[in-house]
């Protein structure tokens, strides 16, 4: 494995709560080692246990750059976002701890149902006079959408009477 430039690769112990309702009575810790690098972000960690080691360790992922949060977990007690966090910004002399963000229903390791009631709320929201329009109207979310989702095209359409 190539060594980044002023980074030693080290085996790292990452550990998570994994509970799975269909084989678990009760959530329980696994510990994991994984050989990565200071610029080694912690989704590449995540990938690395689940291709190579655990390939039942469940995780949210989708755009992996900071935009859409379904990788959002606690690491070592704060919430983050697992492509965001670097390996070399974490404490080097302990080891990663990543969990299910808290207050939230579990539904399988670290995947939460985020879900809320505020749905009928949003949909008020956007019925109103400026509708969607005062959510973005930088349109910096054409570029951000994972989704490639024509966004005035749907916000003439959702804001029409």
């Amino acid at each position: 494995m190539p060594v980044a430039p002023g980074c030693a690769p080290r085996s790292r112990r990452a550990a998570d709560p994994n509970h799975d309702p269909e084989r678990d009575t009760e959530p329980h810790w696994e510990d994991y080692r994984v050989l990565v690098h200071g610029t080694d972000r912690i989704l590449d960690a995540l990938h690395t246990v689940k291709w190579e080691q655990d390939g039942t360790l469940t995780f949210r992922r989708s755009c992996a750059h900071g935009i859409c949060g379904s990788d959002a977990v606690r690491i070592n007690g704060r919430n983050r976002l697992a492509c965001k966090t670097l390996v070399k910004d974490l404490n080097p002399r302990r080891p990663i701890t990543i969990e299910p963000i808290k207050g939230l229903p579990v539904e399988k390791d670290l995947v939460v149902d985020s879900r809320d009631e505020g749905g009928e709320q949003r949909l008020e929201t956007l019925n109103d006079r400026e509708g969607v329009w005062r959510c973005r109207t930088t349109f910096t979310c054409t570029e951000a959408c994972p989704r490639a989702i024509e966004v005035t095209g749907r916000s003439r359409r959702s804001s029409a009477p």
